[in-house]
């Protein structure tokens, strides 16, 4: 069993993913990176690796008729799931990939892509409708060059 390794990280690019939602509203969302751990290669050049990160979504430029009596508290998690929902129809008008270099000089990217929208008939302490958005995460790698000879890292300047 390979154990995995922390692995340092600079952060070259996360950008915010923006969606034009079917109610008048928008959405943003992004990606943060907080952990990249990976292993050694098997005997079958694969490499193990866990990642951590938190999306953050944000809906702004809500359309007056959305907006509603504010709530008195705020909602659990468990409230917001089992609250009725309508699903949003969306548009994509930007989705980017982050990019990281990893202290091992690998470059990785990643772009979290918004699969689903929905509007719960709930409203947060300011009036706003609470939604709810299911994503998912694409990884790619491009380990940095190594020499041909020695299967080991080339130097760069």
């Amino acid at each position: 069993m390979s154990l995995l390794r922390d692995l340092d990280f600079e952060v070259m690019r996360e950008p915010w993913n923006k969606y034009s939602l079917a109610d008048g509203a928008y959405l943003r969302a992004k990606y943060v990176l907080q952990r990249f751990r990976k292993g050694e290669r098997d005997a079958k050049n694969q490499q193990k690796i866990d990642i951590k990160g938190q999306p953050i979504v944000v809906i702004y430029a809500l359309p007056e008729t959305l907006r509603g009596q504010p709530a008195t508290h705020p909602y659990s998690q468990e409230e917001i799931q089992q609250a009725t929902k309508e699903e949003v129809r969306y548009t994509t008008l930007e989705e980017e990939w982050n990019e990281y270099v990893l202290e091992d000089g690998d470059r990785i990217r990643i772009k979290g892509t918004v699969a689903s929208v929905s509007r719960t008939n709930l409203r947060d302490m300011e009036g706003e409708p609470i939604y709810t958005v299911d994503s998912s995460m694409i990884v790619q790698g491009t380990p940095r060059p190594r020499s041909v000879a020695s299967g080991h890292p080339t130097f760069r300047e």
